[in-house]
């Protein structure tokens, strides 16, 4: 087993930033959208394309909410430099679904992310290569988060 590092802004830009100002964005569009509506009232023919247009947007809204409620959130507020070492045998190993996962940015696991849990505490990260339940390991985690930036063997981390 080799000791794997994971990119703090992957991480940010993916679950924090990103989904926050498509979020933002679609508040926006909804706010002028609904203005217009209130002003012209809605044009003939035009409750099909309403319709659609807000099914989009809730899409939008929803597809970037998860890695928000998933713990992106925090990183707004939380940064490299809080992450903490823990040292724990891993009890669970996991691979999250689309509708239940962030974004990783990578190909190997179509980018919905996979997870672990040590101690017994859940924690997420891009992939966990070749470990599996009952290794020792220490990995270095944003405690708020959860995420994973170092996976390594106990024996192996600094």
């Amino acid at each position: 087993m080799r000791k794997m590092q994971f990119d703090y802004e992957v991480y940010y830009w993916d679950n924090g930033l990103f989904p926050i100002i498509i979020l933002l964005f679609a508040v926006l569009v909804i706010i002028i959208v609904i203005h217009s509506l209130r002003k012209d009232g809605i044009p003939k023919n035009g409750l099909l394309k309403l319709l659609l247009f807000f099914i989009i947007v809730t899409l939008c809204i929803s597809v970037n909410i998860i890695p928000l409620a998933r713990g992106g959130i925090f990183l707004i507020f939380e940064k490299e430099d809080d992450a903490v070492y823990i040292t724990g045998k891993i009890e669970d190993v996991f691979e999250l679904s689309f509708f239940g996962s962030m974004k990783y940015n990578v190909e190997q696991n179509h980018g919905y992310g996979e997870g672990l849990m040590v101690n017994g505490m859940k924690y997420y990260l891009m992939t966990y290569g070749d470990y599996k339940e009952g290794d020792m390991v220490t990995i270095k985690v944003l405690p708020k988060s959860k995420l994973v930036l170092e996976l390594a063997p106990a024996e192996l981390a600094e």
